[in-house]
């Protein structure tokens, strides 16, 4: 139950920044196409009947996809307009204060954690409610920043912020001794926020996602350093210890037998980076060793979600390197695969895995 809850809370979270609905398209994406190895054929009516629903909810997916993205556009403006307003305008997020501006979020976070544990919450009022104020504290940091919102997550006045304040919202407030443990938790956050940005316009966007990755992991190790046992037993059940936050990202997933899905592959991302006709029938061994190690690495859907998406931008990364190494990129098509954020995936047909 405790697992349950921790994956509904953390999906509760993502889905305020809106990564459930990319999820939710991925999965209706897949289709009959997608059957999982060892499907039999007395389940393919199943199939197509879930098919069939797969598709309702991908349709009703855009349309979310669709409202989500109006309403960030226009929480971003409303910030841009509130920054030229005359005095008055509520004090910067800052360092000093960022803790004490996420205490509401994060006290409606933990409330509907606990409506979880009784089968409610998702979905409430107060679910939307605080997905409004966790994307509107996000526009105004990331401006504040000068970053995306999709980098803001993992600033110092983001994700660790929001985090100790989670503590006070479970009960668990950091005491007076625990005051240097967090201080150096906070500074270990900055140094690695730090270093990110001096590196980040020599990355990829692809790069870039790792990078902050890793920036989440170093602060979670310091700010987990600092706990008491209770205070690492009440964030350890919200689950974003092991979650893989990110606004924006995209996701694509394929489904069929292994050539179709190679040519999908092929098709995608010769698409993405305008390849000429000898460019894209020289991606065949790229396409081929991706499909290789994506297939090793889910053959035993092991480790944290953080841990598995680590691992998938990692291949996916070594595939954009393949790609620069064997092809001659024009000065656009580099740009083109400095600028590419998708991550794919793809379900092989019952009887054509791994091989």
């Amino acid at each position: 139950m405790r697992r349950v809850v921790a994956g509904a809370f953390v999906g509760l979270v993502v889905g305020a920044l809106g990564m459930w609905l990319v999820g939710r398209g991925r999965e209706a994406h897949d289709g009959p196409a997608a059957v999982r190895t060892g499907e039999t054929a007395a389940s393919r009516d199943a199939a197509e009947e879930g098919r069939k629903r797969a598709e309702a909810a991908l349709e009703a997916a855009r349309k979310e996809i669709a409202s989500l993205k109006e309403s960030v556009s226009e929480l971003q403006r409303q910030v841009v307009e509130a920054r030229r307003a005359p005095p008055g305008l509520p004090e910067p997020l800052g360092a000093a204060n960022s803790r004490e501006k996420w205490k509401k979020v994060a006290a409606t976070m933990w409330k509907l954690r606990e409506q979880m544990k009784n089968g409610g919450g998702d979905g409430s009022p107060e679910d939307q409610e605080m997905g409004t104020e966790l994307i509107t504290l996000l526009a105004q940091l990331a401006k504040e920043l000068g970053v995306t919102m999709n980098e803001a997550i993992f600033a110092p006045e983001g994700f660790p912020s929001l985090l100790l304040a989670l503590l006070e919202a479970a009960g668990v407030s950091p005491e007076a001794a625990q005051a240097a443990g967090f201080d150096a938790a906070m500074t270990a956050s900055r140094s690695a926020w730090t270093e990110y940005l001096a590196s980040r316009e020599k990355l990829s966007r692809l790069e870039q996602q790792r990078a902050l990755m890793e920036v989440q992991e170093q602060a979670i190790a310091a700010i987990r350093g600092a706990l008491s046992p209770a205070q690492a037993s009440a964030l350890g059940e919200t689950g974003l210890f092991d979650s893989a936050l990110s606004l924006g990202d995209s996701d694509q997933h394929f489904g069929g037998t292994r050539e179709s899905v190679a040519a999908s592959l092929s098709d995608a991302w010769s698409r993405s980076l305008s390849l000429d006709a000898s460019q894209k029938a020289a991606l065949g061994p790229v396409v081929g060793e991706f499909m290789r190690e994506y297939d090793l690495l889910n053959a035993d859907n092991k480790g944290t979600e953080r841990e598995r998406a680590a691992a998938q931008l990692d291949l996916t990364i070594r595939a954009q390197k393949r790609i620069r190494e064997t092809l001659r990129l024009s000065p656009e098509q580099e740009k083109s695969l400095g600028d590419w954020s998708v991550k794919y995936g793809y379900s092989l047909s019952e009887g054509d895995g791994p091989k």
